[in-house]
C-alpha cells in the first residue's frame, strides 16, 4: 500500500497541484502588517489580504474596565485585485491605519 501511494504522487499532473504564494510585509515601529496571498488562475490571480495590527479591547468587570492589548489581532479580505493590493500596500507605506481598517477590518 506504502508504494502504491507513492506512484499515484508520482503521476500526479502538475497541472493538479496548486500553491498559493504569499508576501509578508511588517512596519516594525508599530506592529502593523500585511500578508498578502495570491490564489487562483496566475494570468488573472485574486488575493486575500491579511492585516495584521496590536489592538486594545475593552473587558467589563465590576468597578473597573481593564484593558488588554492584542498583540497579533489579525482581520482578512478576500476576492481582492491586484489594485486593491496596490493601495493597501501603499497606505502600510504612508502609515495610514485607518484606510486598512476600513478597507480590511
Amino acid at each position: 500500500m506504502k508504494y502504491l501511494k507513492q506512484i499515484e504522487v508520482a503521476e500526479t499532473r502538475k497541472m493538479d497541484i496548486y500553491f498559493s504564494p504569499s508576501l509578508e510585509v511588517e512596519n516594525k515601529a508599530n506592529k502593523n502588517g500585511l500578508t498578502i496571498s495570491a490564489v487562483g488562475d496566475p494570468e488573472d490571480p485574486e488575493f486575500y489580504i491579511f492585516y495584521k495590527r496590536p489592538i486594545s479591547v475593552v473587558k467589563k468587570q465590576f468597578f473597573r474596565k481593564p484593558q488588554t492589548v492584542v498583540e497579533d489581532y489579525v482581520s482578512e479580505i478576500t476576492g481582492q485585485t491586484k489594485e486593491d493590493v496596490i493601495e493597501c500596500l501603499n497606505a502600510l507605506i504612508k502609515n495610514d491605519q485607518e484606510f486598512l481598517r476600513r478597507k480590511i477590518a
